[in-house]
């Protein structure tokens, strides 16, 4: 795995927006960072947050807004995700990757207490 500076600032300044905050983030905290390197770090930390119960997803199956928590365990979920990530994007601004952060299920952040947010 890669260095990541600022990684608990990431998540923070990420928390209850979409997913494509968490994604822009990533090279905020490290500029330089290559797109192969960012994608990684970015699975990283949806992994780490998964394990942790800080994020769920929304379920794919069910209809857009119902909040409905997808009940698959992390390595599923980060597979999934991983399958439908465009091949053919060399960067952040690539428009197959936007289409994908709005087609993959909505991120919902777990706050402190215990409610969910998301944008």
């Amino acid at each position: 795995m890669i260095k990541i500076d600022g990684l608990n600032d990431i998540i923070s300044t990420s928390f209850g927006m979409w997913i494509t905050a968490l994604f822009g983030n990533i090279p905020a905290y490290n500029p330089g960072i290559s797109f192969g390197d960012q994608k990684e770090v970015f699975f990283y930390i949806l992994k780490k947050l998964l394990d942790e119960k800080k994020i769920y997803f929304e379920d794919p199956k069910s209809k857009f807004g119902s909040r409905i928590i997808w009940d698959e365990d992390t390595s599923t979920i980060i597979q999934y995700l991983l399958d439908r990530w465009p091949k053919s994007a060399k960067d952040e601004n690539d428009v197959d990757l936007n289409t994908y952060f709005y087609e993959i299920p909505v991120i919902l952040w777990v706050g402190d207490n215990g409610r969910l947010y998301s944008s």
